[in-house]
């Protein structure tokens, strides 16, 4: 067990969730402890005889990003834990340095000591929505598929195969499309939704790949393959989606973490982002943790983003008198809001590529 050092502890959430069905092998490394568990969606897992740590009841305070394998070697002997000579090499930056939990724990104190107050874990990797590389889309193995309504039949890339999630290549003609909204904060026009006709009957979306985000339309980096690389799950469908709130539950029973960072935030529909984050929420309230904190990547323009953050507002519900906009509270008219109370998607930007853009200019 850590020392709680720091008053915050939060984790990227990841795209390969250590879940699986229970197995004798598997004990100390899979989160899902339930023996009985056959569906994804009875997977649970818990600190046993453990008192959780509050939430801090205000975030506003210092934040330190550990990249753990970056950060302290506390333990030379796993620097080398598959045997091979492709993993540790402490003077690149493509295999690992060696730093490691251990390290990162006897190190808190001083976190602490220069002002830390909270500690995010970025070991864990990316969003709630990317998985590995295993899929292809037929005829582009080695090719960047074109974005199509109407979907690309997959072919799995080797032998290997996804646990929980499955992909498809039959034809789903009932299939419903989430609310999407465009860079400029709105919902996008018929233009765009009289092409959502029917989709692939699969847990992934198959519509196609791009190559990185900012440079394409917010519904079609919602639905395509991250930097070619990362299969993609279909978060708006439900049975998906049910996976994927309980198996990051998991993370809040096993590890008592007070939040999560949520990668590539904006490639999240916005609807689902803050069912999400409502659902984690409760499961955190359930472990005596009554302000956990959901941050995220933002890239996108600044009308987009208000989409995500809070309740959300697109551009025609600003509040023009800075002053009522600052003195807002929870009985606010809700029209002014494109979501109900409670369901807000994200607390703030844990990084803001505007933001960020502005002072590389200014710091040089």
């Amino acid at each position: 067990m850590f020392p709680r050092a720091t008053a915050g502890w939060l984790a990227l959430l990841p795209y390969a969730i250590n879940a699986l069905r229970w197995s004798p092998e598997h004990v100390g490394y899979n989160l899902n402890e339930n023996r009985e568990a056959i569906a994804p969606t009875d997977y649970w897992g818990e600190w046993e005889n453990h008192t959780y740590y509050p939430s801090p009841s205000n975030w506003r305070f210092p934040f330190y990003v550990a990249t753990v394998d970056r950060f302290v070697d506390g333990d030379p002997t796993n620097n080398e834990a598959n045997g091979t000579v492709f993993e540790h090499n402490w003077m690149t930056n493509q295999f690992r340095f060696g730093g490691d939990v251990k390290g990162l724990e006897h190190n808190l104190d001083y976190i602490q000591g220069i002002g830390i107050k909270a500690s995010i874990d970025t070991s864990m990797a990316s969003s709630m929505l990317r998985m590995g590389n295993l899929l292809s889309m037929e005829g582009y193995l080695n090719a960047t598929a074109q974005f199509s309504w109407q979907e690309h039949n997959f072919l799995w890339k080797s032998d290997r195969r996804y646990h929980d999630f499955a992909p498809g290549n039959e034809f789903n003609a009932s299939c419903e499309y989430p609310r999407m909204w465009g860079q400029d904060g709105y919902l996008v026009g018929p233009d765009i939704t009289s092409q959502q006709h029917g989709c692939k009957d699969s847990e992934f979306d198959q519509y196609g790949d791009i190559k990185g985000t900012g440079a394409y339309p917010a519904y079609q980096s919602q639905l395509s393959n991250f930097a070619s690389v990362q299969d993609r799950l279909r978060e708006w469908r439900s049975d998906v989606f049910d996976k994927i709130k309980v198996m990051s539950c998991m993370q809040i029973a096993m590890f008592d973490i007070d939040g999560f960072r949520m990668d590539k935030a904006l490639q999240t529909t916005p609807d689902a982002l803050a069912e999400f984050s409502a659902w984690q929420r409760q499961c955190a309230r359930d472990h005596g943790k009554n302000n956990f904190l959901m941050v995220g990547e933002i890239v996108g323009d600044p009308k987009l983003a208000s989409v995500y953050v809070g309740r959300g507002k697109e551009p025609n519900m600003v509040e023009p008198n800075v002053t009522k906009a600052l003195m807002s509270t929870n009985m606010t008219n809700s029209s002014s809001y494109i979501r109900d109370f409670g369901m807000g998607a994200l607390d703030g930007a844990a990084l803001h590529y505007d933001i960020y853009g502005s002072m590389t200019r200014f710091l040089g």
